[in-house]
């Protein structure tokens, strides 16, 4: 479970049909790279809209967001990135924070 004051980077794709396998692996591609250079960090996931095949949801929890964005800025993520961003029709990028969790039960 989160903890309270926890991390994340959550992003809405909205992604033009006839490119939607291209965009996965460029999204798998570029969040690589980044795991990669971040071995403290729990990676990523992407996940698809089963009503809307066209849009995406990805999110990934953050131990250290400064040293994230300082990845971010660097030219060769860029290079990835833009690949992405050429498969989207929009991108929501959204940083948060968790301020409040409850966990469920398990084993039953």
């Amino acid at each position: 479970m989160e903890k309270v004051g926890q991390h994340f980077r959550l992003g809405v794709w909205t992604v033009q049909a006839e490119h939607r396998a291209q965009f996965i692996e460029a999204w798998q591609t570029s969040t690589s790279w980044l795991s990669e250079r971040l071995p403290n960090e729990r990676g990523a996931v992407l996940l698809e809209d089963s009503a809307d095949p066209g849009r995406f949801v990805s999110y990934a929890p953050l131990s250290d967001p400064e040293i994230v964005s300082d990845l971010l800025s660097k030219s060769e993520f860029q290079t990835l990135w833009a690949r992405v961003m050429r498969f989207c029709k929009e991108v929501k990028p959204h940083s948060l924070r968790v301020v409040g969790s409850v966990t469920g039960k398990t084993g039953n």
